[in-house]
């Protein structure tokens, strides 16, 4: 992967030199800490749905509202591993308060968009997810 060095690497998600590419009217400085840890928590929330990893590991990610959007949506038919797949994720830093990512996910065997957003409180806290 160009780019891909470091921790990136190693997590398989983008690299912190993908985020820069906000045009000529960009003000914001993007955080590349900030969107390293919105595209990982995105990843986890993913394991989450495929119930790889249990949602008490996240809880401390995210709003509680939504943890009770993932358990509402059904991975697969049967309640079975492999059901949701992470395929890529592209977060950006609107401003310095937010972040936003937009992923595409497999799900019960079709290609999904999954967006995500975050907020900075004392810690990055995933407020709102959604798959369209």
């Amino acid at each position: 992967m160009p780019g891909g060095a470091g921790r990136w690497a190693a997590s398989g998600l983008p690299a912190a030199g993908l985020f820069a590419g906000c045009g000529a009217r960009c003000d914001v400085v993007q955080d590349a800490d900030a969107l390293h840890s919105a595209a990982q928590t995105v990843a986890m929330l993913v394991d989450v749905l495929d119930q790889r990893r249990s949602p008490r590991q996240v809880r401390d990610l995210v709003h509680p509202r939504v943890l009770r959007y993932l358990r509402a949506l059904p991975a697969d038919g049967i309640g079975s591993h492999g059901g949701a797949r992470l395929l890529s994720v592209r977060p950006v830093q609107p401003n310095e308060g937010a972040v936003e990512v937009a992923a595409s996910v497999r799900l019960r065997g079709q290609r999904r968009a999954l967006v995500a957003s975050f907020e900075l409180a004392d810690r990055w806290i995933c407020e709102t997810v959604r798959v369209l």
